[in-house]
């Protein structure tokens, strides 16, 4: 993805733009720990990786910018069936997230 950036002086109003190009990928996905009998366990996951780089400008840095996430969760969930017919599915998740990465400023380009 390619775009521009654009900053504007609140004192003066005067702008600057500069190149940014981005790039993103992410997976996920799902997959059964147990299952007995109304309870089950389910252990998810997903990862997301993004990269940007914005270009040198008048009055902008040129930066290259990382950030990723990634998640693992466990989902139980307890089906119950009423004596009216109507069918309860309550769930409970527990997990760790990281979110992690930086913004740095390219040596020899500021």
């Amino acid at each position: 993805m390619k775009g521009d950036l654009e900053v504007t002086d609140k004192a003066t109003g005067a702008r600057v733009s500069s190149d940014v190009q981005m790039q993103t990928i992410g997976a996920g996905g799902s997959g059964l720990l147990s299952e007995t009998g109304a309870m089950t366990l389910r252990l998810k996951g997903k990862v997301l990786l993004v990269r940007a780089e914005v270009d040198k400008a008048t009055d902008i840095a040129a930066l290259d910018i990382n950030s990723d996430l990634l998640q693992v969760v466990v989902e139980g969930t307890w089906a119950q069936t009423l004596a009216n017919g109507l069918r309860l599915e309550p769930s409970v998740e527990g997990g760790i997230r990281y979110d992690g990465g930086d913004g740095r400023r390219v040596p020899g380009l500021c």
